[in-house]
């Protein structure tokens, strides 16, 4: 049940690719995550604003609605 030599060699060399492959996995996770993060933090400022042009058409609405046309 012992290795030859090929075979451990060839161990080696797939244990190298998984390691390659695992790291890759990671990096692409990181910047994932960046992206939702920064995905998240546009999505607050559009509230925001939305909120605010909300607010703001209640106010023209308002002013608007004092003017009568005859």
């Amino acid at each position: 049940d012992r290795l030859d030599e090929g075979s451990a060699r060839r161990l080696s060399a797939a244990s190298g690719e998984q390691k390659v492959g695992a790291d890759q996995i990671a990096q692409a996770m990181l910047q994932l995550d960046a992206i939702v993060q920064k995905n998240a933090a546009a999505s607050e400022e559009l509230a925001a604003s939305a909120k605010h042009l909300s607010d703001e058409s209640t106010v023209l609405k308002d002013a608007v609605s004092r003017f009568t046309v005859a």
